[in-house]
């Protein structure tokens, strides 16, 4: 139930009379960290209660009157709705709760910088806000909100006020050491996130920690470097040789064996085993997949023209003959324009719609849950490598501009098969194998 639904229903006395009994209250959410809501009760009338997210992520709640579910308002102990509400806001805002609160804020993504810059100097905070606007034109818009989210969360909190002209690398270092301090976020929120010592975590939350700063390193240098460009900023000095944490970037990707991907084609149903299969004969992306058409199919070189997506580039990938008899019968009978992977019922596929068919067919299927369909492609790769196929093929077929991306995520395969190919073509022969038992060295006089 929506959040204005619930609201009509606990407003209501006869409504909510009729929620059943239970220990959870029927909350609404106006804002996020922010709550209030009735308290069913079986035999006594009902409680208002709000309730606040704290800074260390658990929830704080208050009782702010009994309702007047059978006894006439008075507003002392028994409260209507609009009176315990207007309570649950002073309470919300109040300065028992200043210290523990987070700072609320609407619902959904934030889609812009925390900060508003103005003055006459030019502050670090001015770069971002002119990089991100610059940055939105021709990125996609998720791509977008994560980068506003890391700026949000670290960069204008600990040096957005700081003028470029006055930034020193302690201040670029500064940001990468806060947010390897700082606990996992959770959403992209505004508000700050409890600190911690980097010390105390495992070996791998640490190298993650420390992935996203390098994530965030990334954002600052590219908004400075912008305004360097630009004439804005005098000298490049404090960022130029500023460098990320090394070795963190451990690649692990989820990819199925020859095995589980024809054990996951045979137990799919039959549209979702249509996707499936055209995610394993190209290895696109599911947003590429949804665009695939009869007039993509390229008859003269066995090949799949794919549409640009977002930031991603348009491509031509060959298709082995099984794949490409399978896309042609995909296209019999239809339009050059109609999407050849549609539902069963004719409709279009969603990305959330196939996410939760092909995670519960995983489930089902025993598969790990870290499993998901971008997983193919990871497998489309892997398989290639392991068949023998050089990497800078597959480097065109995945849209990939050049080949360290392939060799830096699927550096589990490249380094079997470059193993291969080295003992394949480097044969010394500088002994026979007999000779390795020798005490006799090669060329002593005896």
């Amino acid at each position: 139930m929506t959040d204005l639904a619930m609201k009509s229903v606990i407003m209501s006395r006869e409504s909510r009379l009729s929620l059943r009994p239970r220990r959870t209250p029927y909350y609404i959410s106006p804002l996020v960290g922010r709550a209030f809501g009735y308290k069913r009760n079986a035999k006594l009338a009902g409680k208002w209660v709000a309730r606040i997210r704290t800074l260390s992520g658990h929830y704080r709640e208050k009782s702010v009157g009994i309702a007047d579910d059978y006894a006439a308002v008075d507003n002392i102990g028994i409260v209507a709705f609009d009176e315990a509400y207007a309570r649950a806001e002073e309470w919300f805002n109040g300065q028992d709760t200043l210290a523990t609160r987070i700072e609320a804020r609407p619902f959904g993504r934030v889609d812009g910088l925390s900060v508003c810059p103005i003055g006459p100097e030019y502050t670090v905070s001015h770069a971002l806000a002119e990089f991100t606007e610059w940055r939105l034109k021709f990125r996609s818009p998720s791509n977008h909100l994560a980068v506003v989210s890391l700026a949000n969360a670290y960069i204008v909190p600990t040096i957005g006020s700081v003028v470029c002209a006055d930034l020193t690398p302690g201040h670029i270092r500064s940001v990468a050491l806060k947010v390897e301090a700082t606990a996992k976020r959770r959403g992209s929120g505004r508000y700050a996130r409890k600190m911690i010592d980097p010390t105390s975590l495992t070996p791998d939350e640490r190298r993650k920690r420390r992935i996203t700063a390098n994530g965030t390193l990334s954002i600052l240098r590219s908004a400075l470097s912008m305004a360097f460009r630009e004439g804005k900023i005098g000298n490049d000095n404090a960022w130029k040789f500023a460098r990320g944490f090394p070795h963190v970037d451990v690649a692990r990707v989820e990819y199925l064996s020859w095995t589980n991907a024809k054990r996951l084609v045979d137990a799919a149903r039959p549209d979702l085993r249509r996707l499936i299969l055209a995610g394993l004969y190209t290895g696109c992306r599911l947003s590429e997949l949804f665009c695939i058409t009869p007039g993509d199919i390229l008859e003269q070189r066995m090949a799949l023209y794919i549409h640009p997506q977002k930031t991603y580039r348009g491509r031509t990938i060959a298709l082995p003959e099984e794949g490409y008899d399978f896309f042609q019968m995909l296209a019999r009978g239809r339009d050059s324009k109609t999407p050849l992977l549609q539902r069963y019922d004719g409709g279009k596929w969603k990305t959330n719609y196939v996410a939760m068919h092909f995670k519960r067919l995983c489930k089902n299927l025993g598969f790990a849950n870290t499993v998901v369909f971008h997983s193919l492609r990871h497998t489309y790769a892997s398989l290639l490598l392991q068949s023998g196929t050089p990497p800078i093929v597959v480097s065109r077929q995945l849209g990939h501009i050049n080949l360290t991306t392939v060799i830096k995520t699927y550096a589990h395969v490249t380094d079997d098969f470059f193993d291969v190919e080295f003992r394949a073509r480097f044969k010394p022969g500088f002994i026979r194998p007999p000779d390795l038992f020798s005490n006799v060295m090669v060329g002593d006089d005896v």
